[in-house]
C-alpha cells in the first residue's frame, strides 16, 4: 500500500513545538494521509478548547475523598474535548481491519511513529473513532457502582439523563457496522448526551 519505505518525518519539515493552528494541522493531515494512499474528508473541522473548564459540583454528603471525583474530572475534560474535535471520514470506511493495517504498516513505520505528535493526537481526536466516546458508555455501565459511592444526588441526576437519551448512544458492535453516514447521524445524539451529562456534573452548566 505504501509506496516509501522511509519516514514521513523524513518527507515534512520539523516545524517548532509551538501549536500549530489547526486548519493548517489539518491540511497537512489532509495532505499526508492522501500521500500514504488514504485519503481522509472533513465533514466538520475542529476547534480549540476555551482555556478553563467549569469546576465540578459539590455534592451533598461528600467528604473530601470521594473515588468518583477522579473519574468525573477525567469525562468532563474528554467530553468538552470531544465537542471540539475535528469529523473526518477516510477511505477504508467499514474495512476496520484495512485501517488498522494501514495505521500500523511496516513500509515507513506506524502512523503514530510517522506523524509528529500533535499531529497524531489530532488524526485519533476524530470523533467517528468509538473509542473516543465510549466513555459516556462507561459511565452508564459504572455510576451506580457501590465501590465509587456516588451521591444520591448525582445518581439522581444520571438517572434522568440516561433515561432520556438511552436510545442515542449505540452499542459499540452495531456503530462498528455502520457507514459513514450512518456515523456521522449519531454524533450530535452522542453530543447532547454528553452535554446534559456535564450539566450534571459541573457548577458552570448548573447556574
Amino acid at each position: 500500500m505504501f509506496k516509501e519505505s522511509n519516514s514521513l518525518n523524513n518527507d515534512v519539515e520539523k516545524e517548532s513545538k509551538t501549536e500549530r493552528n489547526i486548519e493548517e494541522m489539518e491540511q497537512e493531515l489532509v495532505d499526508l494521509c492522501a500521500r500514504y494512499d488514504n485519503p481522509i474528508a472533513f465533514y466538520r473541522h475542529g476547534s480549540k478548547v476555551p482555556e478553563g473548564i467549569p469546576p465540578l459540583r459539590n455534592f451533598a454528603g461528600e467528604t473530601g475523598d470521594e473515588k468518583y471525583k477522579e473519574l468525573l474530572s477525567t469525562l468532563e475534560e474528554s467530553f468538552i474535548e470531544y465537542l471540539h474535535s475535528p469529523i473526518f471520514t477516510d477511505s477504508f470506511h467499514q474495512d476496520h481491519a484495512s485501517r488498522r493495517r494501514w495505521q500500523d504498516q511496516s513500509g515507513g513505520g506506524s502512523v503514530k511513529e510517522m506523524l509528529e505528535s500533535d499531529l497524531y493526537e489530532y488524526y485519533k481526536s476524530n470523533c467517528l473513532n468509538a473509542n473516543y466516546w465510549l466513555l459516556v458508555s462507561v459511565l452508564q455501565q459504572f455510576y451506580k457502582d457501590p465501590d465509587f459511592q456516588y451521591p444520591k444526588e448525582l445518581i439522581d441526576g444520571l438517572d434522568r439523563v440516561f433515561a432520556e437519551s438511552v436510545q442515542d448512544i449505540p452499542k459499540t458492535e452495531d456503530y462498528n457496522q455502520f457507514t459513514d453516514e450512518e456515523k456521522i447521524a449519531c454524533i450530535p445524539k452522542i453530543e447532547s448526551v454528553m452535554k446534559k451529562i456535564l450539566a450534571e456534573i459541573t457548577i458552570e452548566s448548573k447556574n
